[in-house]
């Protein structure tokens, strides 16, 4: 039988296949803890889920006060990275962090395509 954790896995071994560039994804959380995780650097798996849970909570609580709507994803963009959040559901977050050279449009796309998938195996 396979569990929801192995299911959530391959969905982010589907993204990372589909997207060149990306080094590190997870599924997490909204309180930053990891559901899954695909790494190919040397990153903090739980750090990347309780950073990039809590900026999104603190970039959804701004955008709520501004305009009234919750972010459905968040881009950080510095010199040589990139960091993609998009929300799952109202629970979770599938969070990518990409090289500079990925193409965001490409991200995004197969970004929201993936939760859409995360999305339908949390029901």
């Amino acid at each position: 039988m396979v569990t929801k954790a192995e299911l959530y896995l391959a969905a982010l071994q589907e993204l990372v296949g589909s997207t060149p560039d990306i080094l590190t994804s997870s599924i997490v959380s909204l309180d930053g803890l990891t559901m899954a995780n695909t790494s190919k650097e040397n990153v903090n798996k739980d750090a990347f889920a309780a950073y990039g849970a809590a900026a999104y909570r603190r970039s959804d609580d701004t955008m709520f006060e501004l305009s009234g709507e919750h972010a459905d994803m968040l881009v950080f963009v510095s010199k040589n990275h990139r960091i993609f959040s998009a929300l799952v559901g109202k629970n979770a977050l599938i969070i990518v962090l990409t090289g500079n050279s990925a193409d965001i449009g490409a991200v995004i796309s197969e970004l929201r395509k993936t939760a859409v998938k995360v999305e339908a195996l949390m029901k």
